[in-house]
């Protein structure tokens, strides 16, 4: 089954009721709905971009993660610390060692936007120049987005209070 783009023809009131609404479209395909980047004039957003959840490319490749994985100090037979490991402040550099997971980014082509339209008061309308995406639907649970999205007001202000 092919994931459905969200409909085009229709006019949002704010920016949020449209990523609102998409993203209640996107959950009943199995995608998610994330925000790519944003364009401001005067201190105002006016274009927003959208792209599937899993967009883009993973962020540690094999060529990075060998140099991602070295030793910040290394030690002599008299235990005492190699000079040239440390700072000019005396202080050995933070490890650079990164814990490497997976990435669930499949560098979908989903692209969409979301332009402000002030000749019709304010109000927010959603263009999708690709709809299509390069991987199976994938449950609501599986999706940051949509469990962040899942939170109600009481949730996230008990989480404040810790």
């Amino acid at each position: 089954m092919a994931l459905q783009p969200p409909s085009t023809n229709t006019l949002y009131p704010t920016l949020d009721a449209l990523i609102t609404t998409i993203n209640a479209h996107a959950k009943t395909q199995g995608y998610a709905v994330a925000k790519a980047r944003s364009k401001a004039r005067a201190g105002t957003t006016v274009k927003v971009n959208l792209r599937c959840s899993l967009g883009g490319v993973p962020r540690f490749s094999s060529s990075s993660s060998s140099t991602a994985i070295t030793n910040s100090t290394s030690t002599n037979n008299n235990n005492t610390t190699n000079p040239a490991a440390i700072t000019t402040d005396n202080t050995p550099p933070p490890p650079t060692r990164q814990r490497q997971r997976p990435s669930p980014k499949t560098n979908c082509p989903f692209d969409a936007y979301a332009v402000l339209k002030k000749q019709n008061s304010g109000q927010w309308e959603l263009h999708v120049r690709n709809g299509e995406h390069n991987h199976p639907a994938f449950r609501p649970e599986e999706s940051a987005v949509h469990r962040r999205d899942a939170l109600t007001q009481e949730v996230y202000d008990e989480i404040r209070e810790r």
